[in-house]
């Protein structure tokens, strides 16, 4: 709060441009907690009685007592080191090992649906030095050579990994529509995916709809993947890197690639010189391409999604809602 600015008296804007008031920007540890015993027991008045944060961080650190928690949490010095003391949703996060999830899931069994969020956490934390998980070979050509080291995920991981999501994502439904209430979390929306598939297909990392088959698989014919134990890799620097020379020439002398990229040379061949035919426009390149709608960022339109999902699975994909208020 006090980077931004911000202060209990005066409003300050924030990053998108709205006013910002912070009573408790000058409060210590010690009023904070008063003052959420005096909202809770009706002293003042508020909006809440906040007692359903206050397990939440007692059960973090498994004890039956919030301030008790805190107190464990400023002992152990994990904020001066600059890290977060009990983490509340930071389920993929590997700056250090949560703790707090573990101790929630095993002290109250109302958070027994985050026990998969932590074996990909641990999955994850277990294989972040395993190597042979990593993609050794860029991309970037420089001077006619291309680097050979571990950098991203390989596009195995990848697929591993949102296999596993899924599943999840897909467990946490059904145990949701039995209990009658919404999904708990959902680790990758309906638009992530298809973005997922595209970037991966256009970067050649799997065959085109690649995401898809892992989400039918899970959905409509009963395919599981289970998040694995493995043992946990030792930390290890990054192996040296090493430069295999790959040259220009067959880039150079290749011929131009006109129809390459956001063109349609069958499309354009039947439309031409109509008025269904696709609008062109040129790049600063020159490059002639189809002159379609942009945005400011990369996104996944919400009802091509939808209309997407409900083709590919002929009803296999439900929106994230108990059978009860999808029948309304």
């Amino acid at each position: 709060m006090r980077q931004r600015g911000e202060s209990a008296i005066r409003p300050a804007r924030n990053q998108d441009g709205d006013l910002v008031l912070s009573p408790v920007c000058d409060w210590q540890d010690d009023d904070i907690w008063e003052g959420i015993a005096l909202y809770g027991g009706g002293a003042r008045p508020s909006y809440s009685d906040f007692e359903d944060m206050r397990p939440i961080y007692a059960h973090a650190v498994g004890t039956s007592c919030a301030v008790v928690a805190d107190a464990i949490l400023e002992g152990a010095g994990s904020r001066r080191q600059g890290k977060c003391g009990a983490r509340l949703g930071c389920h993929v996060c590997q700056m250090a090992e949560d703790k707090s999830l573990a101790n929630m899931i095993e002290y109250d069994a109302r958070y027994a649906y985050a026990a998969g969020l932590q074996r990909l956490n641990r999955f994850i934390r277990h294989t972040r030095f395993d190597w042979k998980r990593r993609h050794w070979v860029g991309r970037t050509i420089r001077g006619g050579f291309i680097k050979i080291q571990p950098d991203t995920y390989h596009p195995a991981m990848l697929r591993e990994l949102v296999r596993y999501m899924v599943q999840l994502d897909y467990d946490e439904q059904c145990r949701a529509e039995r209990a009658g209430e919404r999904p708990k979390f959902e680790l990758p929306p309906l638009d992530l995916l298809i973005a997922v598939d595209a970037l991966q297909s256009l970067n050649g990392l799997a065959r085109p709809f690649a995401v898809w088959a892992d989400w039918r698989d899970i959905r409509l014919r009963g395919l599981r993947y289970d998040i694995p134990e493995v043992p946990q890799i030792p930390q290890s620097t990054v192996p040296a890197a090493r430069f295999l020379h790959v040259g220009k020439e067959w880039d150079d002398t290749a011929a131009p690639a006109e129809w390459s990229g956001l063109r349609d040379p069958y499309l354009e061949s039947f439309t031409a010189d109509s008025a269904c035919g696709p609008a062109l426009q040129a790049t600063a390149s020159g490059r002639v391409v189809w002159a379609l709608p942009t945005a400011q960022q990369f996104s996944v339109d919400a009802e091509a999604a939808l209309l997407i999902a409900s083709l590919r699975s002929i009803g296999g994909w439900r929106p994230m809602m108990p059978a009860s208020r999808q029948a309304r």
